[in-house]
């Protein structure tokens, strides 16, 4: 059974690195998404609008990868469901 728990386990660790890895994408896209927004306030032509606009996908994206990567730890934690790998 000790067997069984250490590969688990690894996949655990691997998890939270890659929720962290994502947080931290999320975290600095958000940050750059404000930045955006004060620049289009500063600057309000088309220039500041489409920053705004990239800058807020960009957020969108980070907080989709951020959440999918969550989900599949909270999976793996609670449930014990082992993530199907990426091709």
């Amino acid at each position: 059974m000790g067997e069984r728990l250490a590969p688990r386990r690894v996949l655990e660790d691997l998890w939270k690195a890659r929720t962290r890895i994502a947080y931290g994408r999320y975290k600095t896209a958000r940050e750059a998404a404000r930045a955006a927004e004060e620049f289009r306030i500063d600057t309000p032509d088309p220039d500041g609008t489409f920053a705004l606009h990239r800058a807020r996908q960009a957020e969108n994206a980070a907080l989709d990868e951020y959440q999918r990567v969550l989900t599949i730890l909270s999976d793996l934690v609670a449930y014990g469901k082992i993530p199907v790998e990426e091709a």
